[in-house]
């Protein structure tokens, strides 16, 4: 079921990965957009017994080994006790790949 409205919600929105995700005690959904061959914006949310999550998330790949990455999180807890957490930030990542003959 989830497949066929992830189907459709993309056909629809232009987006390039949708899915709902669904568990015993929360439902999801993940959304990714390429903007360009070089740009990614990924997004969560998440609704559950113990409160909503987001996140919402860019990279940029600047050049072969290079990502520039910024994002955001928020959490609210349904628990009075815990504390809800909001955070933001950038930074880079610089991945090569080992060749071992």
């Amino acid at each position: 079921l989830s497949g066929v409205v992830a189907s459709s919600v993309t056909k629809l929105t232009g987006l390039d990965v949708f899915r709902v995700q669904i568990s015993t005690n929360s439902i999801g959904v993940h959304l990714e957009k390429n903007i360009f061959t070089n740009i990614k914006i990924i997004g969560d949310t998440e609704r559950g017994t113990l409160g909503t999550t987001v996140n919402v998330r860019g990279e940029v790949r600047l050049g072969e080994n290079w990502t520039l990455e910024g994002g955001y999180l928020s959490k609210d807890f349904t628990e009075p006790a815990e504390q809800d957490i909001q955070d933001s930030g950038v930074k880079t990542r610089a991945t090569w790949s080992l060749f071992v003959p």
